[in-house]
């Protein structure tokens, strides 16, 4: 199966795993995604917008790992998803504390 039709899956599992495969490509091979600036840019926005704390989590992750080996010049296309990694680090942190019973 391939990791776009992973991602796009209703299975939320599915897409959790997505995220962590298209991670550890992101990471290795950068230059395959090149031309799929969009794509990851919608990608990362849904999932960084998703209710499932695993799935922000994956997208997180896996946005870090693809900004790491992104070049400089092209980051500015991502800028504007500052908003959604905030929000999302937000809930993940405020959904941890209530776990906790803080």
């Amino acid at each position: 199966m391939n990791v776009w039709k992973l991602l796009q899956d209703s299975n939320l599992q599915s897409i959790v795993g997505g995220f962590y495969i298209l991670e550890t490509f992101l990471g290795f091979a950068p230059d395959h995604f090149k031309d799929n600036a969009n794509d990851l840019y919608a990608l990362f926005k849904l999932g960084l917008g998703h209710e499932d704390g695993k799935l922000k989590l994956s997208a997180l992750k896996c946005f870090e790992s693809y900004l790491e080996v992104l070049e400089i010049k092209k980051q500015a296309t991502f800028q504007s998803l500052i908003i959604s990694i905030f929000e999302a680090v937000y809930s993940l942190l405020q959904k941890d504390g209530k776990e906790d019973g803080l």
